[in-house]
């Protein structure tokens, strides 16, 4: 997990705003790595992928790193129509 929590890392100081990842499912060990370093699910997509014969649920997570840059009038987010 010290090589992830590296790469987090950079990607905020990069000015990335949010990490995201996939699995292909079953894999405990992944969905752990994942939850260790701040991940949390955003949703599963059952039966979507094949492999190895037979199809698979995916499971999309994502984890927050920050605001990200500002703008160059200061602000972080799009100015509200």
């Amino acid at each position: 997990s010290a090589l992830y929590w590296e790469l987090l890392d950079r990607l905020t100081l990069r000015g990335y705003c949010t990490a995201v990842a996939g699995i292909t499912l079953p894999n405990d060990a992944s969905v752990a790595l994942h939850r260790k370093v701040g991940f949390q699910t955003v949703g599963v997509f059952p039966r979507i992928g094949w492999k190895f014969d037979r199809w698979h649920d995916s499971m999309w997570l994502a984890r927050p790193l920050s605001e990200g840059p500002p703008d160059e009038d200061g602000s972080r987010y799009p100015a509200k129509p």
